[in-house]
């Protein structure tokens, strides 16, 4: 296949170089989603990230493997072919990993040759451990077989992983991997122990270098077919990948809102109990208007002499006047018929 230097230089898109499983070179365009992901048919999704990205020209291009769904930092490659030529590996294990990044670490206080032999010594002692682990576990299952509770083989394994991983006898991505050999039928118990038996097996005989490590331990972060295939299914339901996420707690009514509300009822409160709604009608349940009592006054009824009919009235006296003669009060004479002095 030629070379499409000329459609790369004009395109105004990224461009993806994949090795497929086939061992073949596929080349194509970047139609970016969100700024960050893309999707090759059949292969899946795909993330990029600039600082793994090499310009051509006025374009920027990378390298992926359609099993890993990030890019490959081309200049790393050739560290990871130093590392595997120099430890003479054919194919590169979490537990070779591991030990390089120790041997790394001891390094930075012995010599290649003394921290080789420390290395090989902490890995016995962490290999005593795990079988003293594995001892225990098989011996409590054939005691519990011996009652009738066979424990089923899987559940057996999960356990025995949960148990060095409590320990610190095994780290998470070594327990992750065996779990899903274990879950996909991989491995039985017994290849599991036998697995565990060789954890901790010198196979290196020099470090890697931190960018190394950071290179394997992200690839095949996840897989681009499950992914795609999860797009798939959403798009079958007619749903949007948005509308699948899970949904956040909120708060409907601002807490600006239910400051004030709370403020006004109690103020409400304050001035209904100050104020004597007895006579509005208003029945309000569980409150008792507050009774009211008046001061009782002695009311004595009096009645005035009736007065003769032709009795004269008596002017109204002016209060701004004042009287200071001796008022002269008149006699009835019935036998004169007339008002006179006393």
């Amino acid at each position: 296949m030629p070379f499409p230097d000329i459609d790369i230089r004009i395109s105004n898109l990224p461009i993806a170089f994949v090795i497929t499983p086939a061992r073949k070179l596929e080349i194509r365009k970047i139609k970016l989603i969100q700024s960050k992901f893309f999707v090759m048919r059949p292969w899946g999704v795909f993330e990029i990230e600039p600082s793994k990205g090499i310009a051509y020209g006025k374009q920027v291009c990378y390298f992926y493997d359609a099993r890993n769904a990030k890019p490959i930092d081309v200049n790393i490659l050739k560290d990871l072919e130093d590392f595997t030529t120099s430890n003479r590996l054919h194919h590169v294990k979490r537990s070779d990993v591991k030990h390089a990044s120790k041997l790394r670490q001891i390094m930075a206080k012995l010599p290649l040759h003394e921290a080789l032999e420390k290395l090989k010594i902490v890995s016995g002692d962490n290999q005593a451990k795990i079988q003293e682990t594995i001892n225990e576990t098989t011996t409590a299952f054939q005691k519990l077989e011996s009652e009738n509770k066979k424990v089923p083989e899987l559940e057996g394994g999960y356990y025995l992983l949960e148990s060095l991983s409590k320990a610190g006898l095994v780290s998470e991505h070594e327990k992750t991997e065996l779990d899903h050999k274990l879950t996909n039928g991989l491995l039985n118990f017994g290849d599991l122990v036998e697995e565990l038996q060789k954890l901790e097996t010198i196979s290196i005989q020099t470090p890697i270098s931190l960018s190394v490590e950071r290179f394997l331990e992200d690839f095949h972060t996840y897989s681009p077919s499950e992914v795609d295939g999860f797009i798939d299914r959403a798009e079958r339901l007619g749903k949007k990948i948005a509308s699948l996420s899970s949904p956040t707690v909120k708060q409907w009514i601002p807490a600006s809102i239910i400051f004030a509300l709370l403020v006004g009822g109690a103020i409400a409160f304050m001035v209904v109990m100050q104020t004597d709604i007895s006579n509005l009608g208003i029945n309000i349940p569980g409150f008792t208007p507050p009774q009211t009592t008046e001061p009782i006054t002695n009311v004595i009824e009096t009645t005035e002499p009736e007065l003769p009919p032709d009795q004269p009235k008596t002017p109204p006296i002016d209060p701004q006047e004042t009287v200071e003669e001796t008022e002269v009060v008149k006699v009835w004479d019935p036998e004169l018929e007339k008002w006179v002095d006393p």
